[in-house]
């Protein structure tokens, strides 16, 4: 084991176990999303890795939304953040398109971008979609969005991964993600309506 410290943002076991094997690391702490906004602990890492979202906003106002997936962990990830840190950001894969009707990517995009400005040496690991042996997508969501969900990944011939095959991606990706070039500015398209979880996952599926 090494004497590497994690700070993990976001709580998100799939991931938490891949990484700690990569980085042959013990030490860690995990905070959760949703507690950013009262947290205001200073935490002492070598590692800090990105990988949370709040799921449950989108009913919210756009200005709501952004607030908490956006500002405030881009907040406490500057207060936390020192110069010889590594700084990794789990994500999707980047949309093909310059705008989006779903508010999840803009999110996703705009977190991206305030923290590249932050340290342009962010490791940015965009992950296929990832499923679990019976091939139904590993999402957070209720058992009709996932079957909705593999259903368009049959549809789409969408890139997946098994969850078992986290770790061997990160491996063979991560020094990729040190030399990726992040491409900016996604342009939002009537992201103030609010909606629900399953309605933002197919305005991402279908159009952007």
């Amino acid at each position: 084991m090494t004497s590497l410290k994690i700070l993990f943002i976001g709580n998100s076991k799939k991931f938490i176990k891949p990484f700690l094997n990569y980085y042959k690391c013990s030490k860690y702490d995990v905070i959760d999303w949703r507690k950013l906004s009262i947290n205001s602990s200073k935490y002492n890492a070598d590692i800090i890795i990105i990988l949370g979202y709040n799921h449950n906003l989108y009913h919210k106002s756009f200005t709501h939304f952004i607030e908490h997936n956006v500002y405030k962990p881009y907040k406490f990830i500057k207060n936390n953040l020192s110069k010889n840190e590594t700084l990794i950001y789990v994500d999707s894969m980047p949309p093909d398109k310059v705008y989006t009707f779903s508010r999840y990517l803009y999110a996703k995009r705009l977190l991206l971008e305030l923290l590249y400005n932050l340290n342009p040496k962010i490791i940015q690991l965009s992950f296929p979609t990832i499923i679990n042996t019976s091939r139904m997508p590993e999402l957070y969501a209720n058992i009709f969005e996932k079957i909705l969900g593999y259903i368009f990944l049959k549809i789409k011939n969408t890139e997946t991964i098994f969850i078992d095959e986290i770790e061997r991606f990160i491996k063979d990706n991560i020094g990729l993600g040190e030399k990726k070039k992040v491409n900016f500015r996604i342009q939002p398209k009537f992201l103030y309506i609010r909606r629900t979880r399953l309605i933002d996952k197919l305005l991402r599926i279908i159009c952007g």
